[in-house]
């Protein structure tokens, strides 16, 4: 493996995106807070020390059919029927939303306590819109569908071949570019700019990420990891076509 072909991989992965019909994917996002805010504070020129803090998770599910339906949602580590932030797309008509508790009454305007092991299964559409970037523009944002096209770095440097837990890994780096163009998602923008340095874990077997994670002083301020991936694979109707949305 070479610096070249370490980066021609990303070439290959971003050319494979029209050749699945469908894509289901599961990450899990892994950010350290004491880390995190003194990148921050860094970035505004303020003294900063990557101490004490601890780790906070997220699950992001997201599932592509080709060639226009789109849906990504944030979930709670802890509890997966509350979504933090969703998104679905059918062509350019899109959809953002969230889960209320199960008990929330829509016309109360009393605040919505949430409270531990509570059932987030109300979903509550919070816009809509026609136009901007269409279902497979927004899915290619990001990294485990299209990292080509989600990160913008200078070519990445292969730095080694590594096992975890028993399965082989090609491991690289690369310095992310300064881009404030507005087609980046903010999450994945913010994200992938946290660091000094991006790093990456591609499965040797599949061809494809398996974790990304950024550093600042050696230490990972964030890692995600793809912990399923499902190709070709039949996506229930409901999933692009939820009751909540289309009665």
């Amino acid at each position: 493996m070479t610096d070249s072909s370490f980066h021609t991989l990303f070439t290959i992965m971003h050319t494979l995106f029209d050749e699945h019909a469908t894509q289901i994917v599961i990450a899990e996002l892994q950010e350290h807070s004491g880390r995190i805010r003194a990148w921050n504070q860094h970035q505004r020129g303020m003294a900063y020390d990557l101490g004490p803090g601890e780790w906070h998770g997220q699950l992001w599910r997201s599932w592509w059919q080709a060639p226009n339906l789109w849906r990504h949602e944030c979930v709670s580590i802890d509890n997966p029927t509350q979504v933090i932030s969703g998104l679905l797309i059918h062509e350019n008509q899109w959809w953002s939303y969230r889960s209320l508790p199960q008990n929330h009454k829509e016309q109360s305007k009393s605040p919505v306590v949430i409270t531990h092991a509570q059932d987030f299964s109300t979903k509550v559409p919070l816009l809509s819109g026609i136009g901007g970037e269409d279902a497979r523009d927004n899915a290619a944002k990001w990294p485990w569908i299209d990292p080509l096209t989600a990160i913008k770095t200078v070519n990445w440097t292969y730095l080694d071949d590594i096992f975890i837990d028993a399965h082989p890994f090609w491991h690289g780096h690369a310095m992310p570019i300064v881009d404030n163009s507005p087609h980046l998602s903010t999450t994945v923008f913010s994200l992938f700019h946290t660091g000094e340095v991006l790093e990456c874990w591609i499965d040797r077997e599949s061809g494809w990420p398996w974790r990304f994670a950024g550093f600042a002083e050696g230490q990972p301020l964030w890692k995600l990891t793809v912990t399923e991936r499902h190709l070709a694979q039949d996506i229930a109707p409901e999933v692009f076509q939820p009751s909540w949305i289309f009665p």
